[in-house]
């Protein structure tokens, strides 16, 4: 049978063991304790580093041969005594027990390969540094601190030695140079730093915090530039503004980084200070001078946008008068005096024209619209446009396509144009018998990336060859002599060579005195195969096509003479034409009456244009409706056409305008035209 005692049978056995038994079980514990003891006191005694064991009082328990050597003590002095008030110096007594606190209390793992420094203090009353690394020893119950102590005292005098090197070498230089420790006091301060700062040379800052001498601006911003520096162990370089003892401003640049001991450990910073107060000064004077320019080009801008409108204003009212009075029964002595009077207008609003040109291209906004045009065609608009030029002075024009030209291109056929068209122009205006040429050639190809090369040659005066750079300079001539017989404002080839620049092409001139010219440009294009539906650009024969259909027009126009010459304009080709002064006045004629097409001035009294645009586009959105607007305007300026788009516009005509340019513009309008339902 199984005894139900017998799980009390070590119980039983413990209580019949006599009091002798248990005297020498527990003698023989002690002498096993005692043994390990002795055994772990051996080990250590012979280690290469110095031993020091501490309770959780901080009562010396433990202490190597090294440890007497090291301190002075001897084991039988120690063993007892509490280590921070004999063997820490008085300065770190604190730090000391709060660290011993915070091991005992949380009761921390190991610190592996983290080594702790303090300034330790020797029986003779000698200061040296120390570091030390402690790890938790368990006797019995209790919880004991073992520390390895090691002396640091030949590693800091290499440290001392090799900064007070490092010192000389930068007081010898001048160089504005100091060094922080890790709580932000000086440990070093330069000759040069005073100096720069207007301190006296003997002034000693050592142990000064930097946040004593600085302001709170420059405080916060040098913390965070230490920390970040800790932090990523990069170098950094900060810009501040300060001011000396008497008041004046300066601005300081600073490079730091991160000072190390011997072993890379963190200990401190230092910096290398420079006073930028001139370049910092000559940085604020380019920016106040850039905003400057940028004020005087925007007025400027806007001096040209007024000119340019107070000239083709009146401009126009001259062109249209003119080609009004060219369909009337003239004489022959008439016709010829409206001829010159024509041909004189066209050369002022050519010099206009060149102005607001140069004017973009100097302020880098000359517009480029792109899009796939037919080349062809964009080369015989530019040839026909000086035909009658060309065919009046008895001279042979001709343009010659080479056959491996692609058709269809992506670019601005209208700077195109307008550099071919100012490249003939020349040749006819300096050529007084004999032919002009255009041909056309591609120069390279890569892929889809075509380089043609344009050649206009004329039979004319020749450019002497010290002249031929000069000519593409801006407002330079071949002949800028008081007896010079050819006009023009020497803006033309400098136009091209700008416009030419931004196909990202050149141009260059051979020539010699008295034997022609061939000025060569080249364009780099991009092909285009297969084409969607090209507009037609318009051109003489374009404009001259009558139409029979009959418009109501609304024209908004503030001055008078515009006034009529839109209406005469506009009657001769078979509409009906409404005037409103302004666009307030537009409103109201647009309230009782449908149009077909609004002529809209820009700048008008009482509502501009542009206003009126948006008020009428607002109260389509009501009706479902859509009126066709055109600004007709004498803005010509970049930004004005898009301006007027924005705003819902249709289309825009700068003035002056003809017959031809009204024609156009009807005709690409009145698809776009839906009534009110």
């Amino acid at each position: 049978m199984t005894n139900p005692n017998a799980g009390g049978t070590e119980e039983v056995h413990n209580q019949q063991e006599s009091p002798v038994v248990q005297q020498d079980r527990e003698q023989g514990r002690e002498y096993g304790r005692e043994h390990n003891t002795q055994r772990r006191l051996a080990i250590v005694d012979h280690a290469p580093d110095v031993f020091v064991e501490v309770d959780s009082q901080g009562l010396i328990t433990g202490w190597n041969s090294r440890a007497e050597v090291l301190f002075g003590w001897p084991r039988s002095e120690v063993l007892g005594r509490k280590f921070s008030q004999s063997m820490v110096a008085p300065g770190s007594n604190e730090i000391y027990d709060r660290a011993l606190e915070k091991f005992f209390t949380s009761r921390a793992a190991p610190a592996r390969n983290r080594w702790l420094e303090t300034i330790a203090l020797h029986r003779d009353g000698r200061e040296f540094p120390i570091e030390l690394a402690a790890v938790p020893a368990h006797e019995g119950d209790a919880l004991r601190m073992a520390a390895f102590v090691r002396d640091q005292t030949r590693e800091k005098h290499i440290d001392q030695e090799a900064a007070e090197r490092h010192r000389a070498i930068m007081d010898q230089l001048g160089e504005p140079y100091i060094e922080i420790d890790l709580h932000g006091k000086f440990v070093f301060v330069g000759k040069g730093y005073n100096e720069m700062f207007g301190v006296p040379a003997m002034t000693d800052r050592t142990g000064e915090h930097y946040k004593n001498i600085f302001t709170p601006q420059v405080i916060q911003l040098l913390g965070e530039v230490y920390q970040r520096i800790y932090r990523t162990g990069e170098p950094a370089r900060v810009e501040y503004e300060s001011l000396t003892q008497h008041g004046s401003s300066y601005f300081v640049e600073i490079s730091a980084s991160l000072r190390r001991d011997s072993k890379g450990r963190p200990v401190g910073f230092m910096s290398i200070s420079n006073n930028c107060t001139r370049r910092k000064q000559a940085e604020m004077g380019l920016v106040k001078a850039k905003e400057a320019a940028e004020t005087a080009n925007k007025i400027k801008s806007e001096f040209l946008a007024n000119m340019s409108h107070e000239i083709r204003t009146p401009l126009n009212g001259v062109f249209g008068m003119l080609e009004l009075t060219g369909h009337t029964d003239l004489t022959a002595a008439q016709r010829e005096l409206v001829d010159m009077a024509q041909s004189s207008a066209s050369s002022l609003l050519t010099v206009i024209n060149d102005i607001m040109d140069f004017s973009k291209i100097e302020a880098g906004e000359l517009e480029f619209d792109l899009a796939e045009f037919d080349l062809r065609e964009a080369v015989v608009q530019a040839v026909s446009t000086v035909a009658l030029y060309a065919r009046n002075k008895g001279l042979e024009l001709s343009y010659t396509i080479a056959p491996d030209v692609p058709k269809f291109f992506l670019g601005d056929p209208r700077r195109l144009k307008q550099v071919l068209i100012n490249l003939l122009g020349n040749a006819v205006k300096f050529t007084e018998k004999g032919a002009i040429a255009l041909r056309v050639q591609v120069r390279k190809s890569n892929g889809p990336q075509v380089e043609l090369q344009f050649s206009v040659s004329d039979s004319g005066i020749g450019i002497p060859p010290e002249k031929q750079t000069l000519i593409f300079e801006a407002f330079s001539q071949a002949d800028n002599s008081t007896t010079r017989k050819f006009g023009g404002t020497g803006l033309g080839l400098a136009i091209c060579s700008r416009i030419v620049r931004l196909m990202g092409g050149s141009i260059w001139v051979e020539s010699e005195a008295g034997q022609g010219a061939i000025f060569h440009f080249t364009a780099l294009l991009e092909t285009v195969s297969h084409p969607e539906a090209l507009p037609k650009m318009p051109d003489a024969t374009d404009a001259n096509q009558e139409s029979h259909e009959r418009f109501n027009i609304l024209v908004a126009e503030d001055n008078l003479l515009n006034q009529k010459l839109a209406v005469k304009l506009l009657e001769n080709l078979g509409h009906r034409v409404v005037v409103a002064n302004d666009g307030q006045e537009a409103l109201l004629k647009l309230e009782v009456e449908d149009f077909d097409l609004a002529l809209m001035d820009i700048q008008m009294p009482q509502m501009d244009g542009l206003t009126a645009t948006i008020a009428i586009r607002s109260q389509e959105q009501k009706t479902q409706a859509h009126l066709p607007i055109v600004a007709l305007t004498a803005h010509a300026m970049k930004g004005d056409r898009e301006r007027c788009l924005e705003v819902g516009m249709d289309g825009y005509i700068s003035k002056p305008v003809n017959t031809n340019e009204l024609k156009e513009i009807i005709a690409r309008m009145r698809p776009l035209h839906v009534r009110r339902g």
